[in-house]
């Protein structure tokens, strides 16, 4: 008595020989679902909508408007906390782009209005025009006083107000008539002298005559006192300043300092010192309030009588998005930090600065280093903390956390990238001799650690997150990576590094994985030829999955994997989707003796093709509608038997006897 019996249910083991596999392995399974140890088919994809343009690229928030791409695109939701403006981010071969995600549609269709990521930067440095101020700038309100008078060995001459003052630039010059110095007279003295015979000669003075007038070498003197009447009539400036000085008169009362001369003609010229000398930049703001990195810098020095007039030019912004503002900033005193003193609406390029204090202004300089992102990148992706990172040749390039549009980290690595894929704590990136982690929490503290597997990565869409471990596609196989540990273990269960190879070969360039609730897929859009590797289980089974899907996209927020095509966007194992009708191939089993087997059972629950082998050869074929039990032809006696279904249903028996009877001790 011999029969052959099966309850259990696996997938392909395509490195091991048919005649050695598990009795509950398949020399072939093509899609089988084998969750639950039975033998079920996958389900299907339900058909969301037929979009208006062939599908290579997919974008959706959830799951009922989409953009879609004809050429291959990588998307991800703004990083910005809170973005009023609603905006997502796409890259392929036309650019880095953001639009906003209201513009998605049930249809898809690429965005209708998008613009280049970032916002570009003055290419040249602001004009700068020293202006003079016709007031004081800290005292909206004074008083002057101004007195002349003639000086001459600490006496004063012809004192009183000036007359006919003339201001010919504020605070740099002004001119009076001096007095008209009256009359000298020096005076005398009467006097008389005799000699007395015999005597020395006798000088007898009378009284004298006082001089009048102004003395001729008496220096022309005037005095300025400047009164703050806002301010208790405090005094703020008191200088004299004399026309015989040879050095200019100086007074600190003002910042910089100012020295006074006068001329024997009343000239009263004032020389302002430098208060600092300052640098200029100024920035541009876009239509998202986003800022660019600064222009060069200009530098000027100033006196406390100056004011700036600062000139910018915008930069082109073609296919950006437009220019709202632009941002003035400068620096203050010895401080090189730079701290905005104005933005500028859209009407003017020209402002006028008359600020001193860094108290009077706004915020420091942001931007300093905010770059527009690199021309050519690819891969784009989103990491923690709020920043994306993407790739071009060797170098890695991250953008600043919750500003997309500013990219200014980058990484270079040996050897040219060719994928990264974010897991729980890193950034894993393959490159053409092998792979890293790049570990950190901001881009400004990143770190890459090479993983010991020197597998190198095949493409970024061969690159998928596992629910906190990342695979990708080596030539050799498929390589997990989780934590810094790097593994082939899963893919060498299935296949030998010829066999991989051999096996997909043809679909290496166009192939691409998805991930949903524990299953690894690989599909191409040129070759029906692909698989499915479950993984939420401690051995793991595989089955083919001869689909063509031309892109596929991951919504987490519903576990959903959506894949396209043509034009037609579908959810992968929806709960509505039909069946595909799995074809199962048992391992060819080798029996002791020659056997001849007569019956057949099978428990399932659809109607099922069943062909039986023998020694490799299809021997015959016949439909099960149901579950019970069937005759098989007479008269074949061999060693090597396998069994094949094909079914919609459910199998969870499979039974093969010499008899009927024999069946009542199965």
């Amino acid at each position: 008595m011999t029969t052959l019996v099966l309850k259990n249910f696996s997938g392909e083991l395509p490195n091991v020989p048919d005649y050695k596999l598990p009795d509950a392995n398949a020399q072939q399974a093509l899609f089988c679902d084998f969750a639950q140890n039975d033998l079920r088919p996958l389900r299907g994809g339900t058909l969301i909508k037929t979009m208006v343009n062939t599908v290579r690229g997919i974008y959706t928030e959830e799951g009922t408007n989409f953009y879609t791409w004809p050429i291959e695109t990588f998307a991800a939701k703004g990083p910005v906390n809170n973005d009023t403006y609603g905006r997502m981010y796409f890259m392929n071969a036309n650019g880095f782009k953001v639009a906003p995600y209201s513009g998605a549609g049930a249809t898809g269709g690429e965005p209708a209005t998008s613009y280049l990521v970032g916002v570009p930067a003055p290419t040249t440095a602001p004009t700068l025009v020293l202006k003079q101020r016709a007031s004081l700038p800290d005292y909206p309100s004074i008083s002057t006083t101004t007195t002349v008078w003639y000086e001459l060995n600490g006496k004063r001459y012809q004192e009183g107000a000036m007359t006919s003052f003339v201001v010919v630039a504020p605070w740099k010059k002004y001119t009076f008539t001096p007095p008209t110095r009256t009359l000298y007279n020096p005076g005398q003295e009467a006097s008389s002298t005799f000699d007395s015979s015999g005597m020395d000669t006798v000088t007898v003075t009378t009284e004298a005559i006082a001089p009048t007038g102004t003395p001729p070498d008496a220096k022309l003197t005037a005095q300025i006192i400047i009164k703050d009447t806002t301010n208790a009539n405090k005094e703020i400036f008191n200088v004299t300043v004399s026309s015989g000085a040879t050095t200019p008169t100086r007074s600190n009362s003002f910042p910089g300092g100012v020295e006074v001369m006068l001329s024997t003609d009343g000239a009263l010229t004032f020389e302002w010192g430098v208060v600092e000398t300052r640098a200029y930049v100024y920035t541009m703001v876009n239509s998202y309030l986003e800022e660019s990195a600064p222009s060069l810098a200009n530098v000027v020095s100033v006196t406390y009588l100056d004011y700036v007039e600062v000139t910018t030019t915008v930069p082109t912004f073609t296919g950006y998005s437009p220019r709202s503002a632009t941002n003035i900033y400068r620096t203050f005193g010895t401080n090189p930090t730079y701290f905005k003193i104005t933005t500028t609406d859209l009407g003017s390029n020209v402002y006028k600065d008359e600020t001193f204090k860094a108290s009077d202004i706004g915020v420091a300089l942001p931007s300093l280093d905010w770059d527009i992102p690199e021309t050519g990148m690819t891969g784009l992706v989103a990491l923690p903390n709020g920043f994306f990172a993407a790739f071009k040749n060797n170098m890695l390039y991250f953008s600043e956390p919750f500003r997309p549009h500013a990219w200014p980290y980058a990484m270079s690595f040996p050897n040219n990238i060719m994928g990264i894929c974010p897991d729980a704590q890193s950034l894993v990136v393959t490159t053409n001799t092998g792979a890293y982690m790049v570990l950190g929490s901001l881009p400004s503290n990143m770190s890459q650690q090479k993983l010991p597997l020197p597998q190198a990565g095949i493409a970024q869409r061969l690159m998928v997150n596992l629910e906190g471990a990342v695979a990708y596609a080596s030539a050799d196989g498929i390589v997990l990576v989780q934590g810094s540990q790097s593994t082939m273990t899963l893919s060498q269960k299935f296949y030998s590094r010829e066999d991989w190879r051999t096996t997909f070969a043809t679909i290496a360039d166009d192939a691409r994985f998805g991930y949903t609730d524990g299953y690894l897929v690989m599909v191409s859009s040129q070759e029906a030829k692909g698989i499915i590797i479950r993984l939420d289980e401690a051995a793991g089974t595989l089955t083919q999955f001869n689909e063509t899907f031309d892109s596929m996209f991951y919504l987490p927020i519903t576990d959903t994997l959506y894949y396209s095509k043509g034009a037609a966007v579908y959810r992968l194992r929806d709960g509505a989707a039909a069946y595909y009708t799995l074809d199962w191939w048992s391992k060819e089993f080798t029996l002791p003796n020659f056997t001849n087997f007569g019956a057949f059972f099978i428990r399932c629950t659809a109607s099922t093709v069943v062909t039986i082998y023998v020694d490799g050869a299809s021997w015959t074929t016949f439909t099960a509608a149901a579950t019970g039990y069937y005759r098989l032809p007479a008269g074949k006696r061999a060693v090597r038997w396998s069994v094949r279904v094909q079914t919609t249903g459910k199998i969870e028996e499979i039974a093969m006897a010499e008899s009927m009877s024999e069946f009542r001790s199965v």
